[in-house]
């Protein structure tokens, strides 16, 4: 069975939340492996179009349950993915990490004596995924 639900934020403007907080109380462990420019992400929502939510898939084929964590500030979108599955025969369980980051709408920049720099695409996008 699959659950999802999205999250609400008492909105009193205080950009002190920061994404690795968030994700430590969600899973439970300090996000201590995460790249800075992730973990330091700032949570604070300005907009109506700004959401946050979870996940939680079980997949019974691959013995493992996933669990997502979604982010959407503005252009900025930020999802976190886990995949926990069950131990082995030594008890072992493999936990598997996967960041994506993505951007669009991003500004031209004004470069002194050549003006305005169109960009060239449309979004940045960026994937992280752990050992």
């Amino acid at each position: 069975m699959d659950f999802w639900a999205t999250i609400d934020f008492d909105s009193d403007g205080k950009p002190e939340s920061r994404f690795s907080d968030m994700l430590t109380h969600l899973t439970g462990s300090k996000q201590e492996d995460l790249p800075s420019f992730l973990s330091d992400i700032p949570l604070c929502m300005n907009t109506m179009d700004d959401e946050v939510g979870l996940g939680i898939i079980a997949d019974e084929a691959s013995k493992c349950i996933i669990f997502i964590v979604f982010v959407q500030l503005g252009e900025l979108r930020v999802q976190h993915i886990q995949f926990k599955y069950a131990a082995d025969a030594e008890g072992t369980q493999l936990l598997k990490r996967v960041f994506l980051t993505s951007i669009d709408a991003l500004q031209t920049p004004t470069v002194p004596l050549v003006g305005n720099l169109p960009q060239q695409f449309d979004e940045a996008f960026c994937m992280w995924c752990s050992r």
